[in-house]
């Protein structure tokens, strides 16, 4: 064995400050290299530290000794990073969630973005890279047999940057610093975008040949109501497992409110200011209907279903003329004792039949240039966090990392809903964190992005056992 190779393989990979990788230690027992034994965090157990380091293979921190934390032989980390190739991979893999955030991809303005995706899923060899009609980038790695067909996806597009003056490094820096990566985007959801796209890497280190067929997917429109995913579901076959790459700091997620967008608009006569009852007042109708929208709430298990109003606009002339009509848009996220239908029900009864309330139906133009008409209505999504699958991919991170895996809700709305329906089973995973999607902080770990790469192919270990224990009757 060429030992100071192993040395050097494994000094890239964990870096040269603080822990290194717990290993065997025939693994540096080169002469050239005097070893001692020591005790440290995260945990307490031994490790082996060379004491000396070549300066120029210092590594900033963007591995973060995260390593470290793993169970390595479950990982066959010591067969494959004697190689040396794993601090490319990385290297490689941070690069490219950089490229993704200096892309602006505005929903509807993608185009960038996604050709980086296909060009990066060609060069990693995806055995087929396509673009759908929306607009979606899909990578396909045929297994074996065609089931289980697992999905990883997230999406490319992200919500406006809003003043480019509070990003500390710029919208679209891509900056790493202090082991992360910054910019518009970040947590929302390129870090899992990029981890999602080098998942065929992770799956050479681990030296792991799936039976089953993978699909990587970069959808669009997210934002704006997840016409990408809606697209995706007819192009591509019904998956049986769906990971979402959704921030979850890398726990698991079963469960997410819906959402809807609902218009009520009153109408009236129009009057002068000083004559017009307030019974006849549709602001004042408006105004009612919103002040009772707290006494509508219920709570389930995924969270509260409430309505919330984001605009109210009148058909105003002047300020002293009583308009004619007032809208509403209220933001109401659905729990799963909620649907649409009882909803309208309800906002009908609550305004008396006085106002019209519908569902409006908007149209989005892709990068495609393809129109897409579609309700701006996202379906709860829920999943026992006891369901057996769900388990088992738990305990399948939690010997990984030898952490505790929380399994919890999304605050937020996602795309799983349109998945659930179709009848896949969808668990939610991603390195990024709720606390930075939307905001000027936005930021991706670095750590966190590595754990989840690498965590991806023994989840799809995991979720093969589980379709051949299901497709054998087997608990």
């Amino acid at each position: 064995m060429d030992h100071k190779k192993t040395y050097l393989a494994i000094s890239q990979t964990i870096g040269t400050n603080g822990w290194f990788i717990e290993c065997r230690p025939k693994y540096l027992s080169g002469s050239n290299f005097k070893l001692f034994r020591t005790r440290g965090p995260p945990h307490n157990s031994y490790a082996w530290r060379a004491s000396e380091c070549s300066t120029n293979l210092y590594v900033n921190s963007m591995v973060d000794c995260f390593i470290s934390r793993c169970n390595v032989e479950h990982f066959g980390f010591e067969r494959k990073l004697v190689k040396g190739e794993a601090m490319n991979y990385y290297k490689r893999l941070i690069k490219f969630c950089q490229e993704l955030i200096r892309i602006p991809s505005l929903s509807g303005q993608e185009k960038a973005c996604a050709e980086l995706v296909y060009e990066e899923m060609n060069r990693l060899g995806y055995d087929k890279v396509m673009i759908d009609p929306a607009g979606n980038v899909i990578g396909v790695l045929r297994g074996a047999r065609d089931n289980p067909l697992i999905l990883f996806t997230t999406h490319m597009d992200h919500v406006p940057p809003g003043d480019h003056a509070q990003w500390p490094f710029g919208a679209y820096s891509g900056t790493l610093r202090g082991g992360s990566i910054y910019g518009c985007g970040a947590s929302d959801a390129k870090g899992a975008l990029a981890t999602m796209v080098y998942l065929v890497e992770a799956l050479k280190i681990v030296d792991l040949n799936p039976d089953a067929t993978i699909i990587v997917a970069g959808v669009v429109g997210e934002e704006v109501g997840g016409i990408g995913s809606r697209v995706l579901l007819s192009t591509i076959p019904k998956p049986d497992f769906v990971i979402l790459g959704e921030a979850s700091d890398n726990e698991l997620r079963h469960a997410n409110r819906g959402r809807v967008r609902i218009k009520v608009i009153f109408r009236g006569n129009r009057g002068h200011a000083a004559l017009v009852s307030l019974e006849n007042n549709v602001i004042f109708a408006a105004a009612k209907l919103v002040l009772s929208l707290k006494h509508l709430q219920r709570i389930g298990k995924i969270g509260v279903s409430r309505g919330i109003p984001v605009t109210i606009t009148s058909a105003n002339e002047a300020e002293n003329v009583i308009a004619s009509s007032c809208e509403i848009i209220l933001d109401w996220r659905i729990n799963e004792t909620e649907e649409i239908n009882y909803i309208i029900k309800l906002l009908k009864k609550k305004t008396k039949n006085m106002a019209e309330i519908m569902i409006p139906k908007y149209e989005l133009t892709t990068y495609t240039n393809n129109k897409f008409a579609f309700v701006n209505a996202q379906p709860p999504f829920w999943t026992p966090p006891d369901d057996p699958v769900i388990i088992k991919v738990r305990d399948t991170l939690q010997r990984l990392w030898r952490r505790n895996v929380p399994v919890k809700c999304w605050k937020f709305t996602t795309d799983a809903g349109f998945f659930a329906e179709k009848g896949s089973r969808v668990i939610g995973f991603s390195p990024g964190h709720e606390d930075y999607a939307h905001t000027y902080n936005d930021k991706i770990s670095i750590r966190k992005m590595i754990e989840a790469w690498l965590s991806y192919p023994h989840i799809i270990e995991t979720l093969e056992k589980s379709y051949d224990l299901v497709a054998t009757n087997q608990p």
